[in-house]
């Protein structure tokens, strides 16, 4: 879904989300009256200023529902951007993207910043079947080294896509490595686990629901570790407003 924005934004970093409202004008659906965080897929500027963003989903309940159901020309209210993005690492030679499913929205615009300082980008794309991957068309013909994974083997590599992470990360004896996730729980629990034994720097996006979007009620905290904390120190973060993406080393 493409949304031209009346108020033209002067920044927006990869990772970043907009939450959007979906209750439709005869309010028949109670359950929809929360606005719906999604990934900002892409952005584009002019003069200087984003006055269009790009959004990905699926539809899987009643909001996305209603969302593909919306007209071309429909306003939609949104508030936008929020949360804190991802942070590029300007040190490292080499960058790596894992996406899991839809979640590799996130992960777009991320891959174009990347793209700018023209060193190498791996990307490891994992789904279900050839049918979930959907961004591979996206990725057209960018200079990017493209590794897609199905759990079926219908397309690409048969297996989860941690699996063929860690072949990657283990066979590097440098392990001068970024590595960017974005997906379900699950694999960035499994990614997590492989870069706190190599010690590769991972910043991840996590998946939470969410009511305000702005950390006031505080639905979709997480458990997180501050910066020089013991092992056994913690605090509940707000994936909304401190989050949604996270230095891996500091989730526990």
């Amino acid at each position: 879904m493409s949304l031209s924005l009346d108020k033209a934004v002067k920044k927006i970093t990869p990772g970043q989300f907009a939450h959007l409202e979906i209750t439709p004008s005869q309010r028949t659906y109670s359950d929809v009256l929360l606005r719906r965080p999604f990934s900002i897929f892409n952005a584009t500027q002019k003069f200087a200023c984003y006055n269009n963003i790009d959004i990905v989903y699926q539809i899987k309940g009643k909001g996305t529902y209603l969302i593909a159901s919306f007209p071309k020309g429909r306003t939609v209210n949104i508030i936008c951007p929020l949360g804190q993005g991802f942070k590029i690492n300007r040190t490292v030679q080499t960058s790596v993207l894992v996406g899991g499913g839809i979640g590799s929205a996130g992960l777009y615009f991320l891959l174009k910043r990347l793209l700018s300082l023209k060193r190498p980008i791996y990307f490891f794309i994992g789904a279900k079947t050839k049918n979930d991957l959907w961004m591979l068309p996206f990725l057209g013909k960018l200079p990017v080294n493209v590794i897609a994974t199905t759990e079926d083997g219908s397309y690409g590599k048969n297996g989860l896509v941690a699996d063929f992470v860690e072949e990657f990360i283990s066979q590097r004896q440098n392990n001068n490595l970024q590595i960017y996730a974005c997906g379900p729980s699950g694999m960035i629990e499994a990614i997590r686990k492989l870069v706190l034994l190599y010690n590769i720097p991972m910043q991840v996006s996590l998946e939470e629901r969410m009511g305000c979007g702005i950390g006031l009620c505080r639905v979709c905290v997480c458990r997180t570790r501050p910066a020089q904390a013991g092992q056994d120190d913690w605090q509940y973060s707000t994936v909304c407003k401190d989050g949604p993406v996270f230095d891996a080393q500091n989730i526990c």
